[in-house]
């Protein structure tokens, strides 16, 4: 995506890029994969309801019918980082395990396993 939008910087920036993100996920087509889902006490609400947490990109297993977080990915465009509160935040929200992989993808440096702490540059 970098290569379509190219280097830029504030909240207007960053709107834009997680909105092409979001609709890049969704042209997939993967089902158990859902970008920009609000989640209030564990339930998908609307998006961006009241007193509720919203998740760049959510992997779902729905075994036995019964839909289950398997992995979070968190999107940072710019030199914000996922605190450990906001990784807590987000798990606890949209009802997954201390244990489930929350992935942040920072633009300008890679991706970064929360619990892992490993970097892996995408590009230089």
């Amino acid at each position: 995506m970098h290569d379509v939008l190219g280097d830029g910087a504030g909240a207007g920036y960053g709107t834009t890029f997680h909105h092409e993100f979001a609709q890049r996920v969704r042209r997939l087509g993967i089902s158990d994969l859902s970008a920009e889902v609000s989640f209030d006490q564990s339930v998908p609400v609307p998006y961006a309801s009241p007193n509720s947490v919203r998740t760049d990109v959510v992997l779902r297993n729905y075994k036995d019918g019964v839909p289950s977080v398997t992995a979070i990915w968190d999107l940072k465009t710019g030199n914000a980082t996922l605190t450990e509160s906001r990784a807590r935040e987000l798990r606890t929200n949209a009802g997954a395990t201390d244990n489930t992989p929350l992935i942040e993808v920072q633009i300008n440096l890679g991706i970064r396993n929360k619990e892992m702490g490993d970097l892996l540059v995408l590009r230089p």
